[in-house]
C-alpha cells in the first residue's frame, strides 16, 4: 500500500503549518480590557468634581452624611473631612457632573447652620436637617459662569448676601463714622425691611467711612437720587432749648444698628439709581430731614477768628426760633479767620438783611449795672445747645442773594436784643420745597387749645411740658412766627382733665431756668423751678381765686 506526500516529506510523518496573524488568545484579554475602560469612562463620564474647600470650623460636618446643596437641592456629599493646619479645616466634597461649568474662583461655598444676628433668625431648617454645605455659583447676566476654573476653595463665615438678595442693588453710604452699624443690619422704608449692610470699608481718602448695602430687587425702585439715609442705630441724643431729647428705635436696631430712608413723592419721577450710586448717610433722621430742605432757602457764611463753641450742625435762631442751621467750618482763604457756611429756611429767608447781626447763643445772661446784679440762667438745654442768633434792625435793610459774609460776634449788644422790625415772612407752598422725611411730633392730644404770645421762644419748644403747680397737665403744640415776625405764637394744649382750670384771667410764665436778682438793697434774690422743668423746660400758669371765665374746651 502505497501512499502519496508532500516533497520533503517522508512517508509516516506529520506535517506542521504555521498559521499567519494574532492568535485567538489575545483577544479574550483586549476584549475584557476594552469592555473595562468602556465601564471605567462611562462611570466618570457621570461623575462630577471632586473638590477641596477650606473653612475656619466644621462643626456638624460629617463624611458620607453631610449633603452639598444649591438652592436647597443636593448636588453633591462629603466624602473626608481633615485637619490642614490649626486654623484650617479641610473638607472634600464630590458634586454631580452638571457641576463641572460652575467649579471657578467665583463660586461661593459656605456651611449652612443656625443663626442669629441684627437681620433676624437663619438656617432654622438645619435644626431637623442637620448642618450642610451651600454653594452659590457666580454666572454673569446671561448665564455664563464668571472666574476661572479651579477646584479648590476658602469656604466662607457667613452666607453671602448675594445668595440672599439676587439681582439687588448695591449702594454706598458714606458717613463720619459706623455708629453701631455692623454686617447684616437691616435697611428699612417705612419699617419694612428691604435690605442689609453687606460690608463696610475706609474711604480712600482716610476721612470717614463707607457703607455697602444691598436693595432688594423688588424694592429697587424706591431709591432715586433725592433719597435720603439716616443712621437709625442705638439711641439718639439730642440737646435742644427746651430740654433734651432722647429717640430710639426698634431693639433689633439698638442690638445690631439699622439705617433707614425716605424718597419725595415728587421725585419718582427720577430715574432710579444703578449699582455703585454714593449717598450720604445723615446721623439721625433730624438731619435727613433738614437736608430734604436744603434745595431751597439762602446760603450764608459766618467769619470768626476761631471755631468756639460753635460747631457743625448747630442751629440758627430768631427769637428762639429755629429758622437754619450750621455747617462744616472752613479757614479763610488767608487762613487769618475760620468761615461757617449756614443755611436759613426758605420761609425765613426774608429775616435776614444786610443789616443784620449774628453772634453767639448762650443760656446764660449776666449784666451788672449801679443797681446791682441780674442773672438769668436758661434750661440746661439752651445752656448745652449752644448755636447762632440773628437779629435784625427796625428798619431792615435790603435783604441779601446769598454767599454774603456776616461777622460772627462773641456777644451781642444790647441794642440788638431790642430790636423788633415788622417783616412778612414768605410763603412756602409745597410745590416750592422738598417735604420733610418724617413728623418730627405726632399729633396733638385731644383737649383745650390756647395760644400763647411771647416775644421770644424760649421754652415755648414743640414738646415742651406745661405746668400747674409743677403737676405736668399739657405740652406745647405747633410754634410759628406772628404775621409780622414781632412776635412768637405757640400752640399750648391743656388735658381735658384740667381744662377748667385755664380761665380768662390766667397767666402763663416761663418755667424753665434760674432766676438771680442782687441788688445792693434788696440783697440776693434765688428763684428755681423744679428739677424736670430746670432741665426739660416747659410753661406754668396759674389762675386766680376768682373771677374769669371758664375756657370752651376745644377738641
Amino acid at each position: 500500500m502505497s501512499e502519496e506526500s508532500g516533497p520533503g516529506v517522508a512517508a509516516g510523518e506529520a506535517e506542521v503549518v504555521r498559521r499567519r496573524g494574532p492568535s485567538i488568545v489575545w483577544v479574550i484579554p483586549i476584549v475584557a480590557l476594552l469592555i473595562g475602560a468602556t465601564i471605567w469612562w462611562q462611570t466618570n463620564a457621570n461623575r462630577g468634581p471632586e473638590v477641596t474647600i477650606f473653612f475656619e470650623e466644621g462643626g456638624g460636618i460629617e463624611p458620607g452624611k453631610t449633603k452639598v446643596k444649591y438652592k436647597g437641592l443636593e448636588v453633591g456629599e462629603v466624602l473626608e473631612v481633615g485637619i490642614r493646619d490649626i486654623d484650617t479645616v479641610e473638607v472634600t466634597a464630590e458634586l454631580g457632573p452638571g457641576a463641572w461649568p460652575f467649579m471657578t474662583s467665583e463660586t461661593k461655598f459656605w456651611i449652612e447652620k443656625p443663626r442669629v444676628g441684627a437681620g433676624g433668625i437663619s438656617g432654622l431648617d438645619t435644626l431637623v436637617s442637620g448642618a450642610y454645605i451651600a454653594v452659590l455659583p457666580a454666572v454673569d447676566p446671561d448665564g455664563r459662569p464668571m472666574g476661572e476654573p479651579t477646584t479648590e476653595f476658602d469656604g466662607l463665615v457667613r452666607p453671602p448676601l448675594s445668595a440672599v438678595y439676587p439681582n439687588a442693588l448695591r449702594i454706598g453710604l458714606e458717613t463720619k463714622d459706623l455708629r453701631g452699624l455692623t454686617r447684616g443690619a437691616d435697611i428699612r422704608f417705612r419699617d419694612i425691611r428691604v435690605g442689609e449692610v453687606e460690608r463696610y470699608e475706609i474711604k480712600p481718602d482716610g476721612q470717614g467711612v463707607r457703607v455697602w448695602a444691598l436693595i432688594a430687587e423688588e424694592y429697587k425702585d424706591l431709591v432715586r437720587p433725592s433719597t435720603e439715609f439716616w443712621n437709625s442705630s442705638g439711641l439718639q441724643l439730642e440737646v435742644r432749648p427746651n430740654g433734651v431729647r432722647l429717640e430710639a428705635e426698634s431693639l433689633a436696631s439698638m442690638l445690631g444698628g439699622g439705617v433707614d430712608f425716605e424718597t419725595p413723592p415728587e421725585a419718582y419721577i427720577e430715574r432710579p439709581v444703578g449699582d455703585g450710586a454714593i449717598f450720604q448717610l445723615h446721623p439721625n433722621r433730624t438731619a435727613a430731614a433738614e437736608a430734604l430742605d436744603q434745595g431751597v432757602g439762602l446760603q450764608l457764611w459766618l467769619e470768626s477768628r476761631q471755631v468756639g463753641s460753635l460747631a457743625s450742625g448747630d442751629s440758627v435762631y430768631y427769637r428762639d426760633v429755629e429758622i437754619g442751621s450750621v455747617g462744616e467750618p472752613h479757614l479763610s482763604e488767608d487762613a487769618r479767620s475760620v468761615r461757617f457756611p449756614i443755611h436759613v429756611n426758605e420761609r425765613y429767608r426774608p429775616l435776614v438783611r444786610k443789616n443784620s447781626r449774628f453772634w453767639n447763643r448762650s443760656g446764660f445772661e449776666f449784666e451788672a449795672d449801679l443797681t446791682g446784679v441780674k442773672t438769668r440762667i436758661g434750661s440746661l438745654g439752651t445752656l448745652l445747645a449752644g448755636g447762632v442768633v440773628l437779629s435784625t434792625p427796625d428798619r431792615p435793610g435790603d435783604e441779601v442773594d446769598g454767599d454774603e459774609v456776616f461777622v460772627l460776634h462773641e456777644k451781642p449788644r444790647e441794642a440788638w436784643l431790642a430790636w423788633s422790625p415788622t417783616i412778612v415772612l414768605r410763603e412756602v407752598h409745597e410745590d416750592d420745597r422738598l417735604p420733610h422725611v418724617v413728623r418730627l411730633y405726632p399729633e396733638r392730644p385731644s383737649g383745650l387749645r390756647v395760644v400763647l404770645v411771647a416775644p421770644r421762644q424760649g421754652s415755648l419748644a414743640a414738646g415742651a411740658p406745661v405746668y400747674y403747680r409743677d403737676r405736668l397737665v399739657g405740652e406745647i403744640g405747633d410754634t410759628r412766627f406772628s404775621a409780622d415776625a414781632r412776635t412768637v405764637e405757640a400752640d399750648a394744649w391743656i388735658d381735658k382733665r384740667y381744662a377748667t382750670l385755664v380761665r380768662n384771667n390766667t397767666r402763663f410764665w416761663n418755667a424753665s431756668g434760674i432766676d438771680v436778682d442782687a441788688g445792693i438793697t434788696s440783697g440776693v434774690k434765688i428763684r428755681t423751678q423744679s428739677l424736670q422743668a430746670i432741665v426739660a423746660g416747659g410753661v406754668s400758669f396759674a389762675s386766680p381765686d376768682r373771677g374769669g371765665a371758664t375756657r370752651h374746651f376745644l377738641r
